[in-house]
This record gives structure tokens, C-alpha cells and sequence, in this order.
């Protein structure tokens, strides 16, 4: 399994929190207004987005099955900055965002923008 800790700065104590199922690419965490933590966000190298409360399952939405996701932010909607939405790119240049549901996304950088590389090398 691929794990995320929770750490303590001072690196007396380290928890598990998340259990996945891939390699984990990125990770954001979603906050509620007193800073408690909701879930994390995670992207794989599997073209997937996963949701995931705190010691509770994962739910994973395939978002582009062909592409290695290499960055995700969780960006608050300006009318609303309780509801986020996600921006993620693939590792050739694509970015996109999704809403907080995963439901609909929205390409808004094309792809290869950074080159036509593998990925494994900065493009």
C-alpha cells in the first residue's frame, strides 16, 4: 500500500491517515473554516483523483486514464471559498479543473505544452 503520515514537526509521532492503493503523485488537504481536516485529495500515477476522510476509504475518480497526474491544488471558489474546486496537470502539460465533486472538469492549458517527453525527464 502506498500510505500517507500524519507527522508531528517535531517527528515525535507519526500516524497513518490514508491507506491507498497506487503511487501517490500529490497531495492537498481540504479544510472546514476552523481548520479541521474533511478529507485529503490525492492524484496517482493512474490518472486518478482520490477523496479521502480521515482513516476512512478512499474513493477514486479516473480522470484521464492515459496521462500520470503530477500536480493538484485545491483552489477556493471565489464566490464561495468554502467550496473548492481542484486544478491538476498531467505530466505533458495539461491542466484542468474539476469541481468539488469530481463530476465535470474543464481543460483550460492543452496538451504538450511543455514538450513531448515521457514525463520522467523535465520536459
Amino acid at each position: 500500500a502506498w500510505d500517507v503520515y500524519y507527522c508531528l514537526l517535531d517527528g515525535t509521532s507519526c500516524t497513518v491517515v490514508v491507506d491507498h492503493d497506487r503511487w501517490i503523485s500529490c497531495l492537498g488537504i481540504v479544510k472546514d473554516a476552523s481548520g479541521t481536516i474533511q478529507e485529503y485529495a490525492l492524484s496517482d500515477w493512474y490518472g486518478r483523483i482520490a477523496l479521502c476522510p480521515p482513516n476512512s476509504a478512499c474513493t477514486a475518480t479516473v480522470m484521464d486514464s492515459s496521462f500520470k497526474i503530477g500536480a493538484l491544488r485545491i483552489e477556493p471558489q471565489a464566490a464561495s471559498p468554502e467550496v473548492r474546486d481542484f486544478v491538476w496537470g498531467t505530466i505533458h502539460g495539461q491542466v484542468f479543473v474539476s469541481s468539488p465533486d469530481l463530476s465535470t472538469t474543464t481543460e483550460i492549458v492543452g496538451q504538450d505544452v511543455l514538450g513531448t517527453g515521457n514525463g520522467d525527464q523535465n520536459d
